[in-house]
């Protein structure tokens, strides 16, 4: 499971903090989180990225993850820096930039596990510089940037970028009409309404998750986050 993206598994003691539920409670929230390939997939089409490049990145974090040392971590991080260095030609069309999104969302999840938070959170900032990528890159990378300040504790950050998310989504709202829209909507939704949450603005949490629930993008583990804090959320309610 990649560690660095919305880590709402180990950022559930920020909720339970803000919806005053006891720790007994935080292991009910279950991971939003996914392997990279498949969480960007939700949103990207596998056409839209070099096949090579993902199967470079699939190596990568099978080698982290199948050894657990500082030795295969480094190995794999060199495997991502390569693809990286592959994907930097003079042609940067939608493609090339979807593949270098998803080597930088490997790579902060390298970074994140070994506890570099601050080196993955500017690979995650590096994506959105990708402005030819599609939106479900930079919604992913943005969704994870939020998740990690959230588990350290810098809400007002997350509140910020989820904010920025939402104008993210806005801004290239033309760009998308179809499925990748409305997956990137729904986890802009989403991750806006876990926010509200952890700062405690409540009304706004619990507007942002039935909006979550009537969207047509929802995927499978986004809906079992909501079935999990809407039972939080009106358990909260009725303090």
């Amino acid at each position: 499971m990649i560690r660095s993206v919305v880590k709402l598994s180990r950022a559930a003691t920020t909720v339970a903090r803000a919806a005053r539920l006891g720790p007994t409670t935080t292991t009910r929230f279950p991971p939003l989180s996914s392997p990279p390939l498949r969480l960007l997939h939700e949103g990207v089409n596998s056409q839209s990225a070099n096949p090579v490049a993902l199967q470079m990145i699939d190596y990568a974090l099978s080698l982290a993850t199948s050894q657990k040392s500082d030795e295969s971590n480094a190995q794999a991080m060199l495997v991502l820096e390569q693809c990286l260095v592959s994907q930097s030609s003079e042609t940067q069309d939608s493609v090339t930039q979807n593949s270098k999104g998803m080597v930088l969302l490997a790579m902060s999840s390298l970074l994140s596990s070994r506890g570099n938070y601050d080196e993955a959170m500017e690979k995650l900032q590096m994506i959105q510089d990708l402005t030819q990528s599609t939106l479900g890159v930079r919604v992913v990378a943005m969704e994870a940037l939020i998740g990690l300040n959230l588990e350290l504790g810098r809400d007002d950050t997350s509140s910020v970028l989820a904010n920025k998310c939402l104008e993210l989504l806005g801004r290239d709202s033309p760009e998308g009409s179809g499925r990748d829209f409305e997956v990137a909507n729904a986890r802009t939704i989403a991750v806006k309404g876990l926010v509200e949450l952890v700062l405690g603005n409540l009304e706004s949490a619990e507007l942002s998750f039935q909006e979550f629930q009537d969207n047509e993008g929802l995927v499978g583990e986004h809906l079992l986050i909501l079935k999990t804090f809407q039972k939080d959320l009106c358990y909260t309610l009725m303090w």
